[in-house]
């Protein structure tokens, strides 16, 4: 998720403590705002296109 971070200054973790394949997006009160929510799909869609070229 590092890619994210860097590219759009968006934070999203794995969920790996919790010994479970996935990603965590916290989005709750205030960010759950839709111009929150939809910068961080569209960073996640994006970063997944890159990543699936390669």
């Amino acid at each position: 998720m590092k890619n994210i971070r860097e590219e759009y200054g968006i934070l999203i973790s794995s969920t790996w403590l919790i010994k479970i394949n996935g990603i965590r997006i916290g989005h709750m009160g205030y960010t759950a705002r839709e111009r929150f929510v939809v910068p961080t799909l569209y960073a996640l869609q994006r970063t997944l296109e890159k990543l699936s070229k390669k």
